[in-house]
C-alpha cells in the first residue's frame, strides 16, 4: 500500500512538471512551520525557465534575486516580504538577467495559505515567461504611436506627451511652452 501510494505520488509529481515545461511554468512553494526555518522546494522546471545550470540547487530563492534587474530587484523582494503581511494574492511582472546574456520577463502569482490562528502555512507561487507577450505589447504600442511610413512620432502620441507636461506644469515641477 505504502509503495502504491510512493509510486502514485512520484507518477503526479512526473505529470506536473511535464505540464509545467509544457505550458513554460515553474513554481516554488515555500512551507512555513512553527520555530523552524521555512522549507523552500522549486519545481524542477526551474531549471529550464530560470536558465540554470542542472547542478544548481533548488532550495532558496536567492537563485531568482540573483537574477533579478537592477531596476526590479527591490519592488519583487519588497512585493514577497508584504506578501507575509498582507492575506491577498499578489501578481508581478518582472525582469531576469540570463546566464548566456539577455533577459526575460516573468509574471509572478502567489497565493498565501493561514492557519486558523492567522500564521501563514504555505505561500505557493508559479513563474510564466511572457518575453513573447511583452515584445508583442511593445510593438503594438509603437505602431500605435508612430506613422507606419516615416516611423515619427504621430498626433496620439503629440497629446499624450503634452498631457503629461501640462499635468507636471500644474504640479508646479515644470514650465511649458509649446511652439506651433
Amino acid at each position: 500500500v505504502i509503495q502504491s501510494a510512493l509510486d502514485e505520488r512520484h507518477q503526479s509529481r512526473r505529470v506536473l512538471d511535464f505540464s509545467q515545461q509544457t505550458g513554460g511554468v515553474c513554481s516554488f512553494q515555500i512551507n512555513y512551520e512553527d520555530g523552524r526555518e521555512p522549507q523552500i522546494r522549486w519545481s524542477d522546471n526551474a531549471r529550464v525557465l530560470l536558465e540554470l545550470f542542472p547542478s544548481a540547487s533548488l532550495d532558496s530563492l536567492e537563485i531568482l534575486y540573483e537574477r533579478l534587474h537592477p531596476n526590479d530587484y527591490e519592488s519583487v523582494r519588497e512585493l514577497h516580504e508584504s506578501c507575509l503581511r498582507e492575506p491577498k494574492c499578489i501578481h508581478s511582472e518582472f525582469r531576469i538577467y540570463l546566464p548566456e546574456g539577455g533577459s526575460k520577463w516573468i509574471s509572478q502569482t502567489s497565493d498565501l495559505s493561514y492557519s486558523p490562528e492567522g500564521n501563514p502555512i504555505r505561500l505557493l507561487s508559479v513563474l510564466k515567461d511572457i518575453t513573447e507577450s511583452k515584445i508583442q505589447q511593445e510593438y503594438l504600442r509603437y505602431q500605435a504611436y508612430h506613422d507606419a511610413l516615416t516611423g515619427l512620432g504621430n498626433r496620439d502620441m503629440l497629446l499624450e506627451k503634452l498631457q503629461d507636461v501640462l499635468v507636471e506644469s500644474d504640479e508646479g515641477s515644470r514650465r511649458v511652452a509649446l511652439l506651433y
